[in-house]
């Protein structure tokens, strides 16, 4: 029975794609593998997020990478070809050195990107306020 019942735990935790926590050894390996790579590869090419996904005993890893904001000059001298061959070796890296991974999902973010989100979050912010303000001085004015 309780075997039984822990498959259907892990079978519940597949489907809701829970990923590994950050504690979890596979997690630290798979971070530790990645950066060596990335340091072999392109030095100013880091791990902005990092997903491990279990299926049963595989693992489907979803990586973002990017360039640190210390040197956000460099996002322009990538090339397409760059990111390709970086994320084609990193997805054989991991394929070859772990078994268990089965997927390998590579993403370039801009960090231009990131600052623009942050912008918007900012003007949103400074919207809402705005709007509050006016209905308070309209309820004041009643």
């Amino acid at each position: 029975m309780k075997v039984g019942l822990s498959g259907v735990v892990q079978s519940f935790k597949e489907l809701i794609d829970k990923a590994l926590p950050k504690s979890d050894r596979r997690y630290t390996e798979l971070e530790d593998e990645i950066n060596v790579a990335l340091m072999k590869r392109d030095v100013n090419v880091l791990i902005k997020d990092l997903a491990i996904l279990p299926s049963g005993t595989n693992l489907n890893v979803h990586v973002k990478l990017g360039v640190g904001s210390y040197n956000a000059a460099y996002e322009n001298q990538l090339t397409l070809d760059k990111m390709g061959d970086i994320g084609k070796g990193l997805e054989n890296q991991l394929k070859e050195n772990f078994k268990s991974v089965k997927n390998v999902t590579v993403q370039f973010v801009s960090s231009e990107k990131k600052a623009e989100e942050k912008n918007n979050e900012v003007k949103e912010e400074g919207e809402k306020k705005s709007v509050e303000e006016t209905k308070k001085a309209d309820e004041e004015k009643k």
